[in-house]
């Protein structure tokens, strides 16, 4: 710093005195520094440096309140968001005596009636007395993970998914589930992964779109949800589930008006 001062005050001085091939730089006394224009120069510096301070400081804090207003608004629009949609229904992938005794394949049967009405509990059951039989039973697995996650046992619902993605590694609807269990959890994260491993190895499969656009609205991603949410009202069922398909359209229209507000 101290070569840029000297420099600036030989900028000062009068050109005749520049000039002159008798001239000698003189070290200031402490009276001249006073007066110099070399320190008018330094005072005036922390004004510069408010009047570029000052604005960067407050797109800083509005920033920074953007965020915060934006995860507070998620947070208190979870209850309109769709819920998780469990893409391996029980009665879907049910089992009947392939594989299985007569006997077993009705207990089977009657869980997943059990399951249908909603008796989870009863549904556990017999889901497990024929998971003993049949240990490795990717189908058995998946359902008592179901049945777990209808009754809020979220570390078990995950124990048995992932037991049955050890005979079935790649079976989209465990990693549907997967997702499933990680959103309640509140790991976001892992949630898009497992939804994202789910659409990889079915890629027709339109419930995890779904549940891959709230894991993305959770995760502080909106722009990233929205075209989730509208592969999900493109490719489901003509019809389909009149209210998922009503707040899919409601959550489409509000993260737009987000990001208008955050561009």
């Amino acid at each position: 710093m101290s070569r840029i001062f000297k420099k600036l005050n030989i900028e000062d001085e009068p050109s005749s005195e520049r000039s002159s091939p008798d001239l000698k730089l003189v070290p200031p006394s402490a009276e001249g520094e006073l007066r110099s224009p070399l320190i008018q120069t330094k005072t005036s510096n922390p004004q510069k440096f408010k009047k570029f301070f000052v604005p960067l400081f407050l797109i800083l804090v509005c920033s920074l309140l953007g965020m915060v207003g934006y995860r507070f608004w998620v947070n208190h629009q979870v209850v309109t968001t769709p819920a998780p949609v469990e893409s391996a229904k029980v009665e879907e992938v049910i089992k009947t005596a392939d594989g299985k005794s007569p006997e077993d394949a009705k207990i089977h049967h009657e869980a997943t009636e059990l399951f249908r009405a909603g008796d989870y509990v009863k549904a556990l059951e017999k889901f497990q007395v024929v998971l003993k039989k049949y240990p490795q039973d990717s189908v058995l697995n998946n359902n008592i993970g179901l049945a777990y996650l209808k009754l809020n046992d979220i570390e078990r619902a995950e124990m048995f998914f992932q037991e049955a993605l050890k005979s079935d590694p790649k079976d989209s609807a465990i990693y549907s589930n997967l997702g499933s269990v990680k959103i309640a959890q509140q790991n976001w994260d892992e949630a898009i992964s497992y939804f994202y491993q789910a659409i990889l190895y079915h890629p027709e499969m339109i419930e995890p779109h779904l549940n891959l656009a709230k894991a993305f609205e959770m995760a502080g991603r909106p722009m990233e949800a929205i075209p989730e949410y509208q592969h999900y009202l493109d490719h489901s069922k003509v019809g389909g589930n009149p209210e998922i398909r009503k707040l899919v359209e409601q959550r489409i229209v509000k993260l737009n008006s987000f990001s208008r507000y955050i561009n």
